[in-house]
């Protein structure tokens, strides 16, 4: 929804006032007649009455007051500003009155209560009605439209009633650039977590593990800490490895065994022999979590089916 920012939509024509009124009962005529209509009714202009005091009767009976704030025909939106409710004395005698009998804690709590109500007397709200609700538009009077906490009983016209709206403050263009580029990426996080054409036993795997190591999917494998993958499709200790290490090959090194040669019959280099010892620490803490992991969702899946 926009405001009005040219001189003529915030002035309308003539005298502020007659423009006001003019507009005002232009506007009530369409609202009327078309409140019976299924289509949106096609309400007057409202532009000449930025600002100004309106009492909009509803389809429902219902009557809605407050400063026109903005009004947007492409939306078929109407905007008041209106004053902030007011705390009700129960509440605020229960703040007062929930201090005991300490006099600081008594004297805190009047404290607190004067400024809630203060504060409510400084704050404005907003309402938003549908144009196809309005069903009659008024001119209010000049008394009953500030916002800010004062009032005054001399007729202002439009154009002086405008500055009693709230001011709309510049936006943060790097701000919400910043928070627009951490949903984008916390958006990619959520998908690389989802694993795609895996079965509900692979993603929950997933789940469990990716609580305690650093997971991704590759496919349909799971990779932890970037070095251990668990493949399709039992995901199971038996299905892991090491690349370019043998099962035998990581646990002869976790048994300080001499490490046996690969499928191919080649032996490993000394300085492969000497990476593969915390790899195969890595593989067998990742296997034991797995296993546990593995063996929490079946006792799941055991109570969920009885």
């Amino acid at each position: 929804m926009s405001r009005p920012s040219t001189a003529n939509n915030r002035r309308g024509s003539g005298t502020p006032t007659a423009a006001a009124s003019a507009a005002a009962n232009s506007a009530a005529a369409p609202a009327a007649s078309s409140s019976s209509s299924t289509s949106a009714p096609s309400l007057a202009d409202l532009t000449p009455l930025l600002g100004a005091n309106l009492k909009l009767t509803l389809n429902s009976g219902d009557v809605a007051t407050g400063l026109l704030f903005a009004f947007d025909p492409n939306l078929g939106t109407v905007a008041l500003e209106t004053l902030s409710t007011a705390v009700p004395a129960y509440l605020s005698a229960s703040i007062a009155g929930g201090a005991g009998n300490n006099a600081k804690e008594q004297a805190a709590a009047a404290a607190a209560a004067a400024a809630v109500a203060q504060d409510s007397i400084r704050r404005t709200g907003f309402r938003l009605i549908k144009i196809r609700e309005v069903k009659q538009v008024e001119l209010g009077p000049a008394s009953d439209a500030t916002v800010n906490g004062t009032s005054s009983s001399t007729p202002a016209p439009p154009s002086q009633q405008q500055q009693l709206l709230t001011p709309l403050q510049a936006l943060n263009i790097a701000a919400l650039e910043a928070r627009a580029n951490t949903a984008i990426r916390d958006a990619h996080i959520r998908a690389s977590r989802r694993g795609v054409g895996v079965s509900n036993q692979a993603q929950n795997i997933f789940d469990a593990l990716s609580k305690t190591l650093p997971c991704r999917w590759h496919g349909t494998h799971i990779i932890v800490m970037d070095e251990i993958v668990i493949s399709a499709p039992n995901y199971d200790g038996s299905s892991t490895n090491v690349t370019p290490y043998t099962q035998d090959q990581l646990r002869a090194a976790l048994d300080g065994n001499p490490i046996p040669a690969s499928a191919d019959g080649k032996l490993l280099s000394p300085q492969a022999v000497n990476s593969i010892r915390p790899k195969a620490a890595s593989w067998q803490r990742v296997v034991k979590v797995l296993e546990g992991e593995r063996a929490k969702i079946q006792r799941q899946q055991t109570v969920t089916a009885s």
